[in-house]
């Protein structure tokens, strides 16, 4: 009868070949969701400084650079003809559209895209809600949203040749094919404030995940390495025969 009273290992090589393979995808990962917290940390960080900075007025948005997240008092007039309905934007579980509205920056010829937030969609697909757009000289809040992460579509984007025209996403060079000869989009993107009178519901994410659920992500992908590790230790050695025995 053999007595295993000392460790040693038996290769498994199915089982080894295994946790190689799989054990620096695991690590990898979870490192890369840490590094996802660091950046929703920073963006946030970036965010609240922002915040505090005096909001933009007209005369300063004829500089359009690093104004991402920047917070803004403007007036402007909406164009009360042509809007647009951002599609398939779900809200607690219910499909609605975001309203993008056209406005002249007033005291300028430059129209903005002002995004003023959700609304919900009819069941009936082919029936597009009705949107509210003040009239005359507007004072509006918000903050500036810029996004440099590129757009995923499927397909080309079709114009329907009627308003309001539904979209997928709130892209500047196709909403300028829409405008007239001489109109000037100015290339950048506003989100009005949630308690801004014009906006409808406008709570706004500005990342989409938060970094604490990074984290658990990353605490997970380090369990299955750990894990893994364990599997890898027992399949290879006689380890598990001997902490059977001690337990007889």
């Amino acid at each position: 009868m053999q007595h295993y009273t000392r460790f040693h290992w038996q290769p498994n090589v199915g089982i080894l070949i295994f946790v190689l393979v799989f054990l620096p995808i695991t690590l990898g990962l979870a490192f890369w969701q840490l590094e996802r917290a660091d950046e929703k940390t920073r963006i946030l960080e970036e965010q609240q400084q922002r915040t505090q900075l005096e909001p933009l007025g007209n005369t300063d948005l004829v500089r359009t650079e690093q104004l991402h997240l920047r917070r803004f008092d403007l007036r402007v007039e909406f164009d009360p003809d042509r809007w647009f309905l951002l599609d398939n934007r779900v809200r607690d579980g219910r499909p609605g559209y975001e309203v993008l509205n056209l406005a002249t920056l007033s005291g300028t010829d430059s129209l903005l895209l002002i995004n003023r937030g959700w609304i919900p969609a009819s069941l009936d697909r082919s029936q597009l809600p009705e949107a509210d757009i003040p009239l005359g000289q507007t004072s509006i809040s918000g903050y500036v949203y810029q996004p440099d992460e590129g757009f995923f579509e499927v397909g080309e984007q079709i114009w329907q040749g009627y308003w309001p025209e539904r979209m997928q996403n709130a892209d500047l060079e196709r909403i300028s094919e829409l405008l007239e000869d001489g109109e000037l989009l100015m290339p950048i993107r506003l989100r009005l404030a949630a308690e801004d009178p014009s906006a409808f519901v406008a709570e706004w994410q500005i990342v989409n995940q938060q970094p604490q659920m990074h984290m658990g992500y990353a605490v997970q992908w380090f369990a299955m390495t750990i894990a893994l590790l364990i599997l890898g230790i027992f399949a290879n050695s006689n380890l598990g025969k001997l902490l059977t025995k001690k337990r007889d």
